[in-house]
This record gives structure tokens, C-alpha cells and sequence, in this order.
């Protein structure tokens, strides 16, 4: 019946037919190395985006629905990294996981505080002009906060430590990963979700008090959503044929729940240790989190400029978050309040120009980066071992 039909169509119809009937396939999603490209890239443009000043003070209509949607996406971000890093963990000694997570993660972590702190010095000292003495001043103090892994402000005998505004999520990962290791060697089934349950909440207890160091809070609540990762892999819950019906359904119900507590004036935020509604709050975020990978996994079939940009971004999402932290960090929070707080002209363009500005920095130097990583530092690697 199907060569019929394509026998009396003509040849760009038929073209046609053909991929509708491919693109209404069913879907099977696999577990590979790059599944989560897709969201990860969105996640990138997104905490790119909470951190341009001033984009979302207007509200408009339009404004209004883009907040919605930034806050369905955007606001899950960051328990979503935590479940995709849980998605393929592998449970190994202490000795051995501190070892791994140091080089892969602390490591990136620790040369991005140096960066930050340099350009930092020289961008202070050339911006604000307040002389040697204090751009020194300004640059401890910041080299404190990243050393202190600080995810929030802290004053210190007098002194504010400002935070880490970026690259912390790296020191909480660390943390939770170690955690959560511990938790697998020693725990499994129902008691590991217990275990990683009881964490949580002892991480939102303390994010009561002032802020902790080295993310200790944030890296207990990580270990809930990693475990949520983890288990999602082992019961194939992001590959498994579950009807449209049930999965609309609870992503409803989910998406609702989430923007009736937004109406009442939630706000979730890890950096600042902000869980409204307490343990509940976090458990709904991780249920926010999983619909938001579920849907975007089936997003994975769409090919274009926009999902393969995506997807080149979310595959070099480490390097976006270290050089977005160097960006923010050293020169854009101070660039940034300046240029929007004195702007006179129509707030659209400030707002283009900002996330602009922001986009091209940012994205820019990280494939500058990526191109000198694979045609220099691996040619110096490679001739150095050669010797």
C-alpha cells in the first residue's frame, strides 16, 4: 500500500511522506554518551540568561509567558545536573572516588579561582581606578569566598566574603558525589533512598543558619537528586515506553503545582539555600527536574541549526560554566549593574545588548578554548610524552 502511494505521488512529496512517517515513529531513546546534550545546552543559555540584570524587571505580556517558561526550564536546572550526574554513577572506593572527582572536578575548579582572581585584579584596578591598595583588597576577598567553596555572601569578623556565583555548583557536585559513594557502598534499594532522603533534609537544616563552606548544605541536598539520577538509569524510567497519557498527565500536574507555589511567591535557589515548603519543595523540583529531562530526551530526534548549537554547548558545558563564572565573577557583575542602571533608551535594546554581550563572551571564548585544547595543548601534550 505504501509504494502505491508513493508511486502516484511526485518525487518531492514522496520526500515528504517519507520523513513524516519516520518523524512518527515511535521513539526509542538509548542510553548514550551524549543523551543529555540537548538539555544541557538549554540549561547553559538558561542560567546564561538568570544572570543578565534587569531582563525580567518588565513584564508585559510577552515578558509574563517568557518568565513562565524560564522558570518551568530554568529554575530545575540545577537539581537536573545533579540527576543527570547520578544518571551514570558508579559506586567505587573513598579513596579512589575522591581521586576522580579532585582531578575531574576540583582541579577544573581550583585553575578558574586563579583565572577569576587575575583578571579579576586587572579589570577592578583598570574599571574602578580605586588604587593598588584596594583592588588587592577586593581580590583577597574573592579569592577567600572561591576558597571557602562559598555559594552565598558570608561576612567574616567584620568583612563580607563575597561568593562563589558560578563555579560553587562544581564544589557542591563534589561533595555530593562523595556523599552519595559512601551511601552506595554501604546502602542499596529502599534504605539508599532513605539514606540519601535523610541527607537532604539535614542539608536543608543547616542551610538555616549562615552560609556553609565548601557548599556542604547543597552538596547533602545534591545527594537526593543524584540518587533520583541513579535509580533512574537502574529502573530505565528516561528510556522506558510509558504512555503519553500517564506522561502528559503527571508533567501537568507537576508544572501546575510548581507555578501555583511561584504565584504565592516560592522562589528556589540553591546558590542561596532558598527551599521553600522545606524537604517537600526539593523533592517537586526533582520531579520538575525529571519531566524536563523526559521531554527533552524526545526532543533528541529534532535536527536543525538551534538543537545542534544546543547540543555543541551542553557537550562543553563545563568549560561554558568556568568561563561564565570568570565573565561574571571578575567583570560582567560590576559591568552589568553599571550599563543597565544608567541606560536611558528603550529597555528592549538594554536587554538585547546585555544578553548579547553576555552570549558572545561567553560562547566565544569557550570554542576558542575548545579549538586551542584540541590543536595546541594536545600537540604540546603529545610532543612532551614522546621525549
Amino acid at each position: 500500500m505504501e509504494m502505491l502511494i508513493l508511486h502516484q505521488l511526485s518525487e518531492n512529496k514522496a520526500k515528504k511522506y517519507k520523513e513524516f512517517c519516520m518523524f512518527n515513529k515511535d521513539i526509542k531513546i538509548k542510553n548514550t554518551l551524549g543523551m543529555f546534550d540537548l538539555y544541557k545546552g538549554v540549561i547553559m543559555v538558561s542560567i546564561l540568561l538568570s544572570h543578565c540584570y534587569g531582563i525580567f524587571d518588565n513584564r508585559d505580556v510577552f515578558m509574563t509567558i517568557a518568565v513562565v517558561i524560564f522558570s518551568l526550564v530554568g529554575t530545575a536546572c540545577l537539581p537536573a545536573l545533579f540527576i543527570m550526574s547520578g544518571y551514570g554513577f558508579r559506586k567505587t572506593t573513598f579513596k579512589k572516588c575522591v581521586r576522580h572527582q579532585f582531578k575531574s572536578i576540583m582541579i577544573p575548579y581550583c585553575i578558574t579561582v586563579v583565572l577569576t582572581c587575575i583578571v579579576h585584579l586587572i579589570a577592578y584596578f583598570e574599571l574602578y581606578g580605586g588604587g593598588v591598595k584596594s583592588t588587592i583588597k577586593e581580590t583577597i576577598k574573592l579569592a577567600l569566598g572561591s576558597l571557602l567553596g562559598l555559594s552565598d555572601s558570608l561576612a567574616i569578623f567584620g568583612y563580607e566574603i563575597p561568593a562563589n556565583r558560578v563555579a560553587w555548583f562544581l564544589v557542591a557536585l563534589f561533595v555530593g558525589s562523595v556523599v552519595f559513594n559512601q551511601f552506595l557502598n554501604y546502602f542499596e534499594g529502599e534504605k539508599l533512598f532513605a539514606a540519601c532522603v535523610i541527607a537532604s533534609i539535614i542539608g536543608w537544616i543547616i542551610s538555616k543558619g549562615p552560609t556553609t563552606p565548601w557548599c556542604i548544605s547543597q552538596g547533602l541536598v545534591a545527594t537526593l537528586y543524584m540518587c533520583i539520577g541513579y535509580f533512574a538509569k537502574k529502573k530505565k524510567y528516561f528510556i522506558a515506553d510509558i504512555s503519553k497519557k500517564i506522561s502528559i498527565s503527571v508533567t501537568l500536574i507537576c508544572a501546575l503545582v510548581f507555578l501555583a507555589t511561584l504565584a504565592l511567591g516560592a522562589e528556589f535557589n540553591m546558590a542561596l539555600s532558598y527551599y521553600p515548603y522545606g524537604p517537600v519543595y526539593i523533592f517537586l523540583m526533582a520531579l520538575v527536574a525529571v519531566a524536563n529531562i523526559y521531554w527533552f530526551l524526545r526532543l533528541n530526534r529534532a535536527k536543525g541549526l538551534i538543537t545542534t548549537s544546543l547540543r555543541s554547548i551542553g557537550r562543553n558545558s563545563l568549560y561554558v560554566l568556568l568561563i561564565h563564572n570568570i565573565e561574571l565573577t571578575a567583570v560582567g557583575v560590576y559591568l552589568q549593574y553599571d550599563f543597565v542602571n544608567n541606560w536611558q533608551g528603550p529597555v528592549w535594546l538594554r536587554n538585547l545588548i546585555v544578553i548579547g554581550v553576555r552570549f558572545i563572551v561567553v560562547f566565544g571564548l569557550t570554542y576558542i578554548f575548545v579549538w586551542a585544547k584540541s590543536n595546541i595543548f594536545s600537540k604540546v601534550r603529545f610532543g612532551n610524552s614522546s621525549r
